[in-house]
């Protein structure tokens, strides 16, 4: 970017996209990581990881598809859209209730946000998971969460 040009951006929609010539100071997912197939999730956690600098961040804002968030955002895609995606009564019961190792997976549809929570404890220290919309009420009445790390 010419406004910017001690700075390096990269995309990246594979582990194999990150380079580990260089060590990033600030990695960032914003809506992405409920995209990452779960068999290959780790690999692109360990690889975001190895190309971070000591001390670095990473910034994660991903969906809420679980619990009482979910039942009201299926309910307004329902009457806005008049279509959501495909689930199961026991599927349906199962998000609502929050017990999303019931759920088959498919980008968003089965996306634990706590699952990742844990996911990302094995390659970085969590500072803080919270809401973004609402922050003062729990990550789970929010529609985003936020979730900020560092390469420690």
């Amino acid at each position: 970017m010419e406004r910017f040009p001690d700075f390096t951006f990269i995309v990246s929609s594979s582990p194999s996209d990150i380079s580990l010539s260089e060590k990033a100071t600030l990695a960032i997912s914003l809506e992405t990581l409920e995209h990452i197939p779960p068999d290959i999730l780790e690999d692109y956690l360990k690889n975001i990881r190895d190309a971070m600098a000591t001390n670095a961040y990473f910034l994660v804002t991903v969906p809420n598809e679980k619990g009482v968030i979910f039942l009201l955002k299926y309910l307004l895609k329902k009457l806005i859209y008049g279509d959501t995606r495909e689930y199961s009564l026991k599927e349906f019961g199962a998000a609502t209730l929050g017990r999303m190792h019931l759920v088959k997976r498919g980008t968003h549809k089965g996306f634990d946000w706590q699952l990742l929570v844990e996911q990302l404890k094995k390659y970085f220290t969590i500072i803080e998971v919270e809401g973004v919309q609402l922050p003062w009420l729990p990550p789970s009445l929010n529609v985003t969460i936020g979730i900020v790390c560092i390469r420690a």
